[in-house]
């Protein structure tokens, strides 16, 4: 019972992460352990989503770390040269 609750749980929230993902064009999903591709999984079931969605396995990140694969990656998926800003 508890992990048919737990399981329902998951499935619940992955349906409204997929619902605010709508509008995506591109997806990065990071991260260690198997939510991610439980996660691509789901989208990749949702017909009415038509982003592209890629997982990139990462252990433990700090924010920083964070924010440097995300501009990477989309950097790399642009049509738009990267914005530099000057600190």
């Amino acid at each position: 019972g508890r992990d048919r609750r737990f399981n329902n749980h998951l499935n619940d929230y992955y349906d409204k992460v997929a619902a605010l993902l709508h509008d995506a064009t591109n997806i990065l999903i990071l991260g260690p352990g198997e939510a991610k591709t439980e996660l691509q999984s789901r989208l990749a079931q949702d017909s009415t989503l038509e982003a592209s969605v890629v997982v990139q396995p990462a252990d433990k990140l700090t924010d920083a770390q964070i924010v440097a694969e995300v501009r990477q990656h989309f950097q790399a998926h642009s049509n738009t040269p990267p914005q530099t800003t000057d600190h």
